[in-house]
């Protein structure tokens, strides 16, 4: 199984490439969406994550920890959305793909 932390490090440097913001939302929204879909496909998730419903999403404390436990230097932006409400937007400031140059394969086909 991948672990939570080499999972998340491939997300960051995926959104890079793409050239894309992203918030911690974003990053877990993205971790959900990948178990439920490796779920689907293998009847287990990637992540061994706890998910529960917190406030307007799904949610799982273990996160918190395996990003304090990243030494991954990415700054935060105050911004705020369209909606006009306040966020932090994550900005890596260098390539993060030669941090962590294996390619994930999260789906078996």
């Amino acid at each position: 199984m991948t672990s939570l932390a080499d999972l998340i490090k491939y997300i960051i440097s995926r959104l890079v490439d793409m050239d894309s913001s992203f918030g911690k939302t974003k990053l877990i929204k993205l971790l959900y969406l990948s178990d439920v879909e490796y779920y689907k496909l293998s009847g287990q998730t990637i992540t061994g994550l706890n998910w529960f419903f917190h406030y307007y999403g799904p949610y799982a404390f273990e996160i918190d920890e395996a990003l304090k436990q990243l030494d991954l230097e990415i700054p935060q932006e105050d911004t705020k959305t369209a909606s006009g409400h306040k966020a932090k937007v994550f900005r890596p400031s260098r390539d993060l793909s030669s941090d962590y140059p294996i390619k994930l394969c999260l789906f078996p086909y």
